[in-house]
């Protein structure tokens, strides 16, 4: 039964490395299943054993990336007397960092930004009740503009991160995010 499993397990990434390598050679749109089967040498019918079509795979592995982010955020939870969010954003480009053809694909493809939609809806949801358990004397309003100001300024940092090469490490990156937001929570403290 476990051969089986890992037969699944590698048929499945085979299918979705096979997708992330055709997206960074043309539009999502024009990727069929054909393409996709061709490129990861398997039949069709192996591919719908596990897929509708390829919307279906796409969503899967947005969802796959996006527990995997909820899964960190929820461990850093755990540590909220932390005195940062160091570790957090530590452990988070160092997933992007191993994962890079699979973000650059999902936050630069065709997809009409899906995937950045439902990533900046899971940080600020979990963001926000991080910041109620952390900052419970705070308005709401203060901290619902913080999380906004942090979201889109971590998410534009990384967009240049990638636009550069990646010429940073993860742990150079999270350090350095790490100090803009704890100066920001700073000045949050205050209000």
């Amino acid at each position: 039964m476990k051969l089986e499993d890992r037969r699944v397990r590698r048929t499945k990434q085979l299918i979705k490395q096979s997708l992330i390598e055709l997206m960074h050679e043309k539009p999502f749109k024009d990727i069929t299943v054909k393409d996709i089967t061709e490129r990861a040498d398997l039949n069709r019918g192996t591919f719908y054993l596990h897929y509708v079509d390829i919307y279906d795979l796409l969503s899967k592995i947005e969802d796959e990336t996006l527990q995997a982010i909820e899964e960190m955020m929820l461990d850093y939870r755990c540590k909220i007397n932390m005195p940062s969010c160091y570790e957090l954003l530590d452990e988070l480009f160092s997933y992007i960092e191993d994962n890079r053809d699979l973000f650059e694909v999902l936050l630069h493809s065709q997809s009409e930004g899906i995937f950045l939609n439902k990533l900046q809806y899971l940080i600020k949801t979990m963001g926000l009740d991080l910041m109620n358990m952390i900052y419970k004397d705070t308005s709401r309003p203060h901290y619902c503009y913080f999380l906004s100001f942090v979201l889109n300024g971590v998410l534009g940092v990384t967009e240049q991160w990638f636009n550069n090469g990646m010429d940073m490490s993860s742990t150079e990156m999270a350090t350095m995010i790490d100090h803009f937001i704890m100066d920001g929570i700073s000045i949050l403290a205050k209000l």
